[in-house]
């Protein structure tokens, strides 16, 4: 499955931070994740003007037997240096559940 993100800059960054894309399961068990540079490497974080949109897409590919599952996925920029996640009002993750 293909998912494209639509990311707005608010500030110009310091950090190079990576984008992670997880497909959870209802339990919360990681069932296929992508992590990397936005834009397939090509657009990193550290070249984003403020007010600026960056389309982000990422492919997962599901595992046999998944299609009837109860799926979600968790979405999020952290440092690589560090391993540290950027967190929302809420988590470390912004959660969109599938359909």
């Amino acid at each position: 499955s293909s998912f494209t993100f639509l990311w707005q800059a608010q500030t110009e960054m310091e950090t190079s931070y990576r984008v992670f894309v997880h497909l959870v399961d209802e339990n919360g068990q990681i069932i296929a994740q992508s992590d990397g540079e936005p834009a397939n490497w090509t657009r990193p974080t550290t070249g984003w003007a403020a007010g600026e949109y960056i389309l982000d897409a990422h492919t997962l590919t599901l595992p046999d037997g998944m299609i009837d599952a109860r799926l979600a996925l968790r979405v999020g920029l952290y440092d690589p240096q560090t391993n540290q996640r950027l967190s929302t009002d809420t988590a470390d993750f912004a959660l969109i559940q599938l359909p």
